[in-house]
């Protein structure tokens, strides 16, 4: 592999080289290899961490009686079922904010309300899950400070 010399090796006198044990611009190239070593390993941590919030997503569903589509109400368990929720509701009256997110990722609808008109919003006040309003309607998460602020208004 041919690299180019960079200045601060151009600029290195001979003498200083052969003190070293591998050329300069052999070192270059194994800092190329551990680089792609690093992407390597960040692809597939990457991976393992979508494998694992995949299964978190797929065993929520599954709990509570969803199928695999994220913006499909509960299967009915009974005739007497008087709401019907979708999992967006679930998690949001639940407050998992870790799924909500995995929710919306998939495709779930955070504007879309229950069989008696009520919205992710309201449940989430309703259930004081403050902290997950600004993820459902679209603003980025609370701060720490931010959702202190909101627990301590609410008391």
């Amino acid at each position: 592999m041919l690299l180019k010399l960079t200045s601060l090796q151009a600029s290195i006198k001979p003498e200083a080289v052969e003190t070293i044990d591998e050329p300069v611009w052999e070192l270059e190239e194994k800092n190329v290899e551990d680089g792609a070593e690093v992407q390597r390993k960040l692809k597939t941590k990457m991976a393992k961490r979508l494998v694992k919030k995949t299964k978190k997503l797929h065993d929520f569903l599954e709990e509570h009686g969803f199928s695999e589509d994220v913006n499909e109400p509960q299967k009915p368990s009974c005739f007497c079922r008087r709401e019907c929720l979708y999992p967006i509701h679930v998690a949001t009256k639940n407050g998992d904010a870790e799924v909500v997110r995995l929710l919306i990722d998939a495709g779930a609808n955070p504007s879309q309300k229950t069989s008696k008109g009520r919205s992710t919003v309201g449940i989430a006040q309703k259930a004081h899950h403050h902290h997950l309003v600004p993820i459902l309607e679209g603003a980025k998460p609370l701060s720490a400070r931010e959702l202190m602020k909101i627990q301590i208004e609410s008391c």
